[in-house]
């Protein structure tokens, strides 16, 4: 058991099952009384981030990840292993680190009245305002690509992977990159990171990690890795 983990979610007990040279950490709750409070995520974040301090590789599981028994960690270990055995050799002395790029969206919401002139050009407003938005998130699309070639070619040198995504939250496009990164690039990567700040001064920027590599390493119960 690795140092300071002791309990986990729920303050329940942390219990280990090994198959091979892979272990697996959980603990025995009933899932029908799991609450998503702060407590628990938290709770669930510092046992993994304890492991992942101290363990050469490991593939997170994702908060409320559940299997029915003991006996199904065994079948999942037993069904995975090759699969399980490649990504933590993948994963072996890497950590995460995510850049996110963020955009105001511009937008003007036309509410509608009962007069029925003021409804056709409250309609005719609202087509016209959904095609300046349409045209305003596809252009920030592109600028933030654009963005994110720029990031990659001074940082993708400290890394050996990259997943981007792009997700529209109410008035806001956020580009999301992930980076995977050996450990002893973390210096490195970060330095270069700041110039890259520091030269595009009004750019909104957020740097977070080092993380476990939860998105180079997804698991799915019913297919198993993906």
């Amino acid at each position: 058991m690795p140092k300071d983990l002791s309990t986990g979610i729920c303050n329940s007990r942390i219990r280990i099952v090994t198959l091979g040279d892979i272990s697996v950490f959980f603990s025995e709750i009933d899932s029908r009384s799991l609450d998503a409070n702060n407590t628990n995520v938290i709770n669930h974040q510092k046992v993994v981030d304890i492991i992942f301090k101290q363990s050469q590789s490991i593939i997170p599981c994702r908060f409320a990840t559940f299997f029915p028994d003991i006996e199904d960690i065994i079948i999942f270990l037993k069904e995975n292993m090759k699969i399980l055995n490649e990504y933590l050799s993948k994963l072996e002395g890497k950590a995460e680190i995510s850049i996110k790029i963020l955009f105001d969206i511009k937008n003007i919401d036309i509410k509608s009245r009962d007069n029925k002139e003021v409804k056709i050009q409250n309609g005719m407003n609202y087509l016209m305002n959904k095609k300046r938005k349409h045209d305003n998130i596809k252009k920030l699309k592109d600028i933030s690509g654009d963005l994110k070639q720029k990031l990659d070619k001074i940082l993708i040198p400290h890394s050996s992977e990259v997943i981007s995504s792009v997700k529209i939250i109410k008035r806001m496009l956020i580009r999301n990159i992930c980076y995977l990164i050996e450990q002893d690039q973390l210096e490195s990567f970060k330095y270069s990171y700041q110039q890259f700040r520091n030269n595009n001064p009004d750019l909104r920027l957020l740097y977070s990690g080092p993380w476990p590599p939860y998105t180079f390493a997804n698991i799915n119960l019913w297919k198993g890795l993906e």
